[in-house]
């Protein structure tokens, strides 16, 4: 009888001993397959998204940077003839027409047409240097509103100075708002020190969000920061980093003819794997079931192989 169990346990054993690494080995090459598949899906989606959103940025910058030097060209926002206030009356059906908030003109010391001083701006000295320029987001002296400014040298004859145009701060954050890479993925572009000047959530603008800046008072922020630090140097991919306890990967590239700017396609790295932890369940639930067929088959194999060796076992002894 003990020889009889001896058998059978070392034959269930080899059998089983065999059916369980091959589902273990089968089960981590399918996930390694499926999560670097997975993985590369998202990431080739997400720079995409990268690649698409900043063309439709650049469009609109180079839209609004025509807009500027056209009216730069117009002789009547400098004309002496005019009075001032047809002169502001012609800027401001000028504004209207190229989707401007308010124009204005600067003279070649910095003052400007609406009583503010801008000769130390980062704006007025593009400008008045021929370049058309258009700046990250500030306050306005004037109207002390979060905007950006759009400035290029005036053309229009023997005038020197720039002619000034402003944007809702919210300008660009429109244009990346319909970002939608799953339920929770959005755009956001930052300036060349980091500072967040367009995002879904418009108080990131407002507030003048900077998670470098964030990051030296919060080692939480660590992570995000480091992304944002590649996105300043002007580079090109994706990076994984933690935001708010989400684990988050972000995809972004420079917008070329800005002074330093940077857009990025965010997506949570848990809904973008999704279709990846659902394989891996099925897998688990696969091989589970190959171990419990295997135990089933191994008893039923081991039956007739046993019995008759102990036939002959028990007939030897009687011989």
């Amino acid at each position: 009888m003990k020889s009889k169990k001896s058998i059978k346990k070392t034959l269930l054993l080899g059998m089983i001993g065999l059916a369980v690494p091959i589902s273990i080995l089968f089960g981590m090459a399918n996930a390694a397959i499926l999560y670097s598949d997975s993985n590369n899906n998202m990431n080739a989606r997400i720079s995409e998204s990268v690649t698409a959103y900043n063309h439709s940025v650049q469009n609109a910058i180079e839209i609004y940077k025509t807009g500027i030097e056209a009216i730069a060209a117009n002789s009547e926002i400098t004309d002496s003839k005019l009075t001032k206030e047809q002169r502001q009356a012609k800027l401001n059906e000028l504004a209207k027409k190229y989707g401007f908030a308010t124009l204005a003109t600067v003279d070649a010391n910095g003052q400007t047409s609406d009583g503010v001083n801008a000769s130390q701006k980062d704006y007025f000295k593009q400008a008045i240097n021929g370049n058309t320029y258009i700046s990250s987001t500030r306050i306005s002296a004037v109207t002390k509103k979060t905007i950006l400014m759009v400035s290029a040298k005036i053309n229009n004859g023997g005038y020197v100075g720039i002619v000034n145009a402003t944007l809702s701060s919210d300008t660009f954050s429109k244009m990346i708002r319909d970002v939608s890479i799953g339920q929770a993925g959005y755009g956001f572009i930052i300036d060349k020190d980091g500072k967040v000047i367009a995002h879904k959530d418009q108080s990131a603008v407002t507030g003048f969000t900077n998670y470098v800046d964030k990051a030296k008072k919060d080692s939480s922020y660590s992570s995000i920061a480091s992304t944002i630090e590649n996105m300043k140097s002007g580079k090109t991919g994706t990076q994984t980093c933690t935001l708010n306890g989400e684990n988050l990967t972000i995809g972004y590239t420079k917008i070329p003819d800005t002074d330093g700017w940077s857009i990025g396609v965010v997506a949570k790295t848990s809904e973008m794997l999704n279709d990846f932890y659902e394989s891996i369940y099925i897998t688990i639930g696969l091989a589970a079931l190959f171990i419990i067929l295997s135990f089933l088959v191994a008893f039923k194999i081991a039956k007739p192989i046993v019995n008759p060796i102990i036939d002959l076992a028990h007939r030897i002894e009687k011989l």
